[in-house]
């Protein structure tokens, strides 16, 4: 009971902070200017970024199976495919939980789940990096616009939020993590349950560093660049779908893309509202568009795609339902 407690409460916390970010983008908004905008969309670009984006759900698979091979040789491609749009599907309600349905959707897997799970922070880890080289590489091509823009919208605000409490806070946190990891692998052999601990712990840095084993590293890291140079196409797409925008190139879907991806470490379904808010300020600040042009670039290509996500992910769960029958 408790426990069901505990998640309807951060549920009910991500959905209130989902809302407070999606009030705070769509406050003081010209309705009029927003559906203008909207009729004069051109919606097969719209349709080209969707495609774009079942392309970048492609190359997540080949790259995650790239990372479960040297555990699992039988590592089944359309089981891969269902088990991440089934993760991408439940992700779109309920933050970060797709990540752990992900890992359990991963039917005959020889992998254990810890082992698993670490495949999956291994390639956030990589996506990571992606958004830091993405960011790097869009401040080179257009150094003074988006370097203001991460100073004044980005950076200065975060450490104006920073005070000593909360510096010491995350200190503590740290402290109290590295004490129990100390506490699990010194006392293991003197309890099951540490033991049992420490043994999970040690199957997910397994499953973490698994790229060491990859076979292909060359092919793993060109599946990385085409995940995100996919998701800017969708960007570019939908620069392309909406006049006002139009004249935007591939640089700027880059660095759109990777400001969009940072609305991932808020803790709200599916991106909602974080999404919205920071790809409408950086487009505004920094291209010269209206807040309602911003707000209509972020709705069309969120919307698009979270509708993608869910349409996969029912389609997945009967193909991993069927699978399970042995039908296929």
């Amino acid at each position: 009971m408790a426990k069901k407690l505990t998640k309807a409460i951060k549920y009910i916390l991500a959905i209130g902070i989902a809302a407070a970010l999606l009030w705070a983008a769509l406050r003081g908004i010209d309705w009029k200017v927003f559906l203008e905008g909207l009729k004069q969309t051109r919606w097969g670009f719209v349709l080209l970024s969707v495609g774009c984006a079942v392309c970048s759900n492609f190359f997540r698979e080949e790259r995650w199976r790239d990372l479960m091979l040297p555990m699992d040789p039988q590592a089944s491609r359309l089981r891969l495919w269902d088990a991440l749009n089934i993760g991408n599907a439940v992700s779109v309600a309920v933050p970060w939980a797709g990540l752990l349905v992900r890992t359990g959707a991963v039917r005959g897997n020889k992998a254990s789940y810890d082992k698993t799970l670490g495949t999956i922070l291994m390639e956030r880890t990589w996506d990571m990096l992606m958004v830091v080289l993405l960011i790097i590489s869009a401040v080179l091509a257009n150094s003074g616009d988006i370097a203001r823009f991460l100073i004044d919208k980005v950076a200065v605000p975060f450490a104006g939020r920073l005070n000593l409490v909360i510096c010491l806070v995350l200190l503590a946190l740290i402290a109290v993590a590295a004490v129990g990891l100390w506490i699990i692998y010194h006392f293991r052999k003197q309890s099951p349950l540490l033991d049992k601990l420490a043994g999970w712990i040690d199957g997910l840095l397994v499953g973490f560093k698994s790229f060491k084993d990859v076979r292909w590293k060359g092919r793993f890291v060109f599946y990385s660049m085409m995940v995100w140079l996919t998701y800017a196409g969708m960007c570019l797409c939908v620069f392309k779908a909406i006049p006002a925008l139009e004249h935007l190139n591939f640089t700027d879907a880059l660095f759109v893309s990777a400001v969009g991806s940072l609305s991932s470490l808020v803790p709200v379904p599916g991106g909602f509202g974080a999404y919205h808010y920071l790809v409408a300020l950086a487009i505004s600040s920094i291209y010269g568009a209206s807040w309602e042009t911003g707000i209509l670039f972020a709705t069309l290509n969120h919307e698009s795609r979270a509708l993608l996500l869910l349409l996969l992910g029912g389609l997945s769960s009967i193909s991993s339902q069927i699978e399970r029958k042995g039908l296929i």
